[in-house]
């Protein structure tokens, strides 16, 4: 009886080195790189003399949200 419940646990910790700590880190690397945040862009828009509204034309930064 001991030696089933041991074979369960050795399988139990090997799934969880070679499947849950990888996932885990994958994860902590994509939220350092992407961030935790909306997803949303931040874009540069320049304005045509024809439609300017200040002296200077841009860039503008706008915010798109999806």
């Amino acid at each position: 009886m001991d030696s089933s419940r041991t074979s369960i646990t050795m399988i139990e910790t090997i799934l969880f080195i070679w499947i849950v700590l990888p996932m885990i880190g994958i994860l902590v690397a994509y939220l350092k790189t992407m961030g935790w945040s909306s997803p949303s862009k931040i874009i540069q828009v320049y304005s045509e003399d024809t439609n300017r509204i200040d002296e200077h034309g841009g860039p503008y930064e706008v915010m798109v949200r999806d």
